[in-house]
């Protein structure tokens, strides 16, 4: 299956850090033209030299969007990292092929989309 490109939005990113976790939460919007399905997000870290120190994923509260359908998500940051976070980029994952059986949602999760 090759990944197509999708449009999202995503709003109210805020970078959560408590004593014993942190997290990456915002809402996602759907703002392409046709459903789409096994979404996810991806966190990436960088440290004040600009160099990957961290990727995260996580699911959005729902994973199948229709147009113009917002959920909210948050993203665990491992907390081996936060002393040396300085910045973060998020994107998405997602496919707009509907999944014919628990499998397809499998490898559909499982696929490289938009970064």
């Amino acid at each position: 299956m090759d990944p197509e490109v999708t449009t999202l939005s995503i709003n109210n990113l805020t970078f959560v850090s408590g004593e014993f976790d942190s997290n990456v939460v915002g809402k996602i919007k759907n703002i392409d033209n046709q459903t789409l399905y096994a979404v996810r997000i991806v966190v990436e870290s960088y440290n004040s030299n600009n160099q990957l120190i961290g990727v995260d994923e996580g699911d959005p509260s729902y994973t199948n969007l229709k147009v113009g359908d917002v959920s909210p998500f948050e993203v665990s940051i491992d907390q081996g990292i936060i002393k040396d976070l300085d910045h973060y980029l998020v994107g998405v994952k997602a496919t707009n092929e509907e999944p014919k059986s628990l499998f397809d949602l499998a490898d559909l999760a499982n696929m490289t989309g938009n970064n």
